[in-house]
Parts: structure tokens; sequence; C-alpha cells
């Protein structure tokens, strides 16, 4: 089934229909969070420090646990110490019995 992204809100991905009203408002701070650390890089955000604080929003947010929130290099999907030309943030995390994953760029301009 392809993934259908709506603005704002989750996919319509079949996973997804395992989330219930509530668990569904939460995933949504999934890509938020993806957004801000973008954010956060371009305003000088220390690379190492920006993962962290996504996987602690993500937490707080009602997330089960976060497997990983990295910026990688978007060819070889090596983690990143700086940010560099074709970066991507990646996340996955654990709500209620449903594995969220997304990548975005890094790039401001995204």
């Amino acid at each position: 089934m392809p993934y259908i992204a709506r603005r704002g809100r989750t996919g319509s991905h079949s996973r997804n229909r395992l989330l219930d009203k509530t668990t569904r408002t939460i995933a949504t701070n999934l890509i938020q969070e993806m957004r801000l650390a973008r954010e956060r890089l371009h305003l000088g955000g220390k690379v190492e420090e920006i993962p962290i604080q996504g996987r602690d929003a993500l937490v707080k947010a009602g997330f089960n646990h976060v497997d990983y929130f990295e910026l990688c290099d978007g060819l070889t999907l090596q983690p990143l110490s700086t940010l560099q030309e074709n970066a991507r943030i990646l996340v996955a995390a654990q709500l209620g019995r449903v594995r969220l994953i997304d990548n975005i760029s890094a790039d401001a301009q995204a």
C-alpha cells in the first residue's frame, strides 16, 4: 500500500490505522520534531545535542520510546557529526504497538 501523506497529519499507511484518535494526534509530533531539528541545525544548534532534544521531546509527547533520531548522510545513512550536503534526519519511534519511521532532508530549503 502506498504512503499518502496529508499536511500536518499521519499518512494513510495500514499501520497508521492501528492508531486510535489520541495516538494519531501524538504521532503528528514526529514530523513536527523533525522539522524543529532541521530548523535548530540551521540556526547553529549543536549537531550532537539536536537528536537528544528530539528524542526527549517525542518521549515527553507520549511515544513509548525512540529507536533513533539521527542526522545521517543521505547516501550512506552513516551518522554525521556536522551538517553536510545530502544530510537527512532519520527517526524511528514506538507509539503504542506501532513503530513509526520517517525521514526528511536537513536542507534548509526543504
